[in-house]
């Protein structure tokens, strides 16, 4: 638990415009090469026709799993370990510019200390996300040999993942809208005090 504060406290410290800008800028960079690249995922759409990433679905069965390998083909299939495998550059990224871009709404919002943990969020969402990959690149590794079991645990921590996600989304509006609201607080105080002074 004091590790978990320590670090939480140092993404606190580190969020500012000056950290947070670069962080943006380094993901949208690294997503346009994992949709638009030649081993991203609007490739893998193409080569699987119209099947998609694995990744991107909620609680798929290991049929869904092996119909998409099958086919991806021999191609596809190395096309889709080369994109998992880019994807820890991805989650990365994500996960920096989701942690900072908290820790500064939480600062703007003026919210007590014990929110500040909320940071933490994003990195548990890239610890599934790599986890993911790596079962993901096992099952393409072995294929045609299936085992359904990994494919089962890939699928719930995909599904684990994608709610998290969902949830950062709501984090962020939320935070957005109570720090928003301070700062219009803020401002309505201060023009009071400074009516009252004159």
């Amino acid at each position: 638990m004091k590790t978990l504060t320590m670090l939480s406290g140092r993404i606190k410290r580190l969020a500012s415009y000056k950290t947070i800008l670069p962080a943006f800028l380094l993901f949208i960079t690294v997503l346009i090469l994992m949709l638009k690249g030649p081993f991203g995922s609007e490739r893998i759409k193409e080569l699987s026709a119209g099947l998609g990433t694995l990744d991107m679905r909620f609680l798929y069965s290991p049929s869904d799993a092996a119909e998409l390998f099958e086919r991806l083909g021999a191609v596809g299939r190395q096309t889709y370990t080369r994109l998992l495998t880019f994807d820890f550059a991805f989650l990365m990224s994500y996960m920096m510019m989701q942690s900072l871009l908290i820790s500064a709404l939480i600062r703007k919002a003026n919210l007590p200390e014990r929110w500040n943990k909320l940071n933490l969020l994003p990195i548990l969402r890239s610890l599934l996300d790599a986890i993911e990959n790596c079962l993901l690149l096992v099952l393409l590794s072995v294929y045609p040999v299936q085992y359904p079991a990994i494919a089962v645990i890939a699928s719930v921590i995909t599904t684990v993942k994608l709610g998290i996600n969902y949830a950062y989304i709501a984090l962020v509006f939320s935070l957005g809208a109570i720090s928003t609201r301070a700062s219009m607080m803020k401002k309505i105080t201060i023009t009071k005090e400074t009516r009252q002074t004159i």
